[in-house]
C-alpha cells in the first residue's frame, strides 16, 4: 500500500516504511487532491496538476520560467504564476541568471533543497533507524537505536527517543 511520499508495507511481524523518491514528495503538496476516478477535473485539480508538472520539470536541473513553458506547453503567465507561489512557499529558488540568445538574461530556477524535509523512519528490525532527507532525497541526518534492548532496561519507551530525536 503506497501513501503520500513513502510507501508502507506491512509484513507478518513488521512494519517498514520505504521512500519512493524525491520527484514524488514534491507532487505531495498540502492541499493537493488526487482525481483517482472519472469525475470532472475541477480547476483545483487542473492548478494542483500544473503545479507538479512545472516542479517536476525545475526538479531536472536549473532552468528558466521559458523553459519551463516550453517543456510543459503552458503559457508563460501561467509558469509566471506557478513559480511566484513556488517561491512564496520556499519550494523553489532563483539561482541566477543565464545565458542570452539575445535580450534579456533569464533568471534560473532550482528546487530549494532545504524547503522541506522528510523523516523516514524503519522499525523492521531489533534496531529503531530514522533519516532527515531535504526535497533533493540527499540523507542530512541519520540516527539509530537498540528499540528492544531500551524497552528491556527501562520500563520507559522515551529513553531511547532523546538520542534518536536528538540526532535528526
Amino acid at each position: 500500500m503506497v501513501n503520500g511520499p513513502a510507501g508502507l508495507t506491512e509484513g507478518r511481524n513488521n512494519i517498514t516504511l520505504h521512500f519512493v523518491s524525491s520527484v514524488n514528495l514534491l507532487t505531495w503538496l498540502p492541499g493537493t487532491i488526487r482525481n483517482t476516478g472519472m469525475e470532472k477535473a475541477t480547476r483545483q485539480h487542473t492548478k494542483d496538476h500544473n503545479t507538479r508538472l512545472v516542479l517536476n520539470t525545475i526538479y531536472g536541473g536549473e532552468v528558466s520560467r521559458a523553459d519551463v513553458a516550453r517543456r510543459t506547453g503552458l503559457t508563460r503567465p501561467t509558469v509566471s504564476a506557478i513559480v511566484a507561489e513556488l517561491l512564496q512557499d520556499n519550494l523553489v529558488i532563483e539561482t541566477g541568471q543565464g545565458p542570452s540568445a539575445g535580450g534579456k538574461r533569464p533568471t534560473l530556477l532550482s528546487i530549494n533543497g532545504d524547503g522541506r524535509h522528510l523523516i523516514a523512519i524503519d522499525l523492521s528490525g531489533d534496531e529503531f533507524r530514522a533519516a532527515r532527507l531535504n526535497l533533493m532525497g540527499e540523507i542530512e541526518a541519520r540516527a539509530f537505536d537498540l528499540i528492544f534492548a531500551s524497552f528491556a532496561s527501562s520500563p520507559s519507551p522515551s529513553s531511547s527517543a532523546p538520542m534518536s530525536a536528538s540526532a535528526l
